[in-house]
């Protein structure tokens, strides 16, 4: 889900916003049942101009055709983990 949400941001050119919103407040959404709310506000308070969009976005096949080949390709190069932000930017 927390993929879906920077992905939906990324979209509309917020996605290290939103990667540093979800990493903060991890503890605040990780145990939700359907944390689109919460990420909703999140990507309000990012400055998300379209919230529709954001939401169609976060529940699209394109989305999820991104989350799949990132998937892919860490498994094809044996990747465990998520890098934090400071060694990939």
């Amino acid at each position: 889900a927390s993929a879906r949400a920077a992905e939906a941001s990324s979209i509309q050119g917020k996605f290290w916003e939103m990667y540093d919103a979800l990493y903060q407040n991890q503890s605040s959404w990780s145990s939700v049942s359907d944390p689109l709310s919460v990420f909703k506000q999140y990507a309000q308070q990012i400055g998300v101009a379209d919230l529709n969009k954001f939401e169609t976005d976060y529940k699209s096949a394109e989305v999820n055709d991104v989350i799949n080949a990132d998937l892919q390709a860490g498994q094809k190069f044996s990747i465990t983990g998520t890098p934090d932000r400071k060694s990939v930017v």
